[in-house]
């Protein structure tokens, strides 16, 4: 499992009485939106612990209902009201391809609750 998934595992296992996922009562399962190799990767990892590792494929909410109910029907009038806030705020790194590498070397140097913004 990679860090996070790990560290999520083991709050969720605290959070639940239990110290680690091991000892964890009920099913242990981690939906992860990484890449289809690094969740086969991840997944045969955690299967040694007991967790079960899943894909999300975000790309099935445009060919049923959830997709128009969120994107066209929920978050429109959420985000106009205030009931829903895109968060964390962006953090605005330049205006024009030229500040990518800005952006990235910054990503690279570790950024934590933060959305790198480049303008075009």
């Amino acid at each position: 499992m990679g860090r996070q998934q790990a560290a999520f595992a083991n709050r969720t296992a605290a959070d639940q009485g239990g110290d680690r996922h091991p000892r964890t009562p009920g099913g242990k399962r981690i939906a992860s939106a990484q890449p289809a190799l690094f969740t086969r990767i991840t997944r045969r990892r955690a299967r040694r612990h007991g967790v079960r590792v899943s894909s999300i494929w975000g790309g099935t909410l445009k060919d049923n209902e959830v997709g128009p109910a969120i994107y066209a029907g929920f978050l429109p009038t959420a985000l106009a009201t205030g009931a829903y806030r895109a968060a964390p705020d962006a953090t605005v790194v330049g205006h024009g391809l030229a500040h990518i590498p800005d952006a990235l070397r910054e990503l690279k140097n570790g950024v934590a609750a933060k959305k790198l913004v480049v303008t075009l």
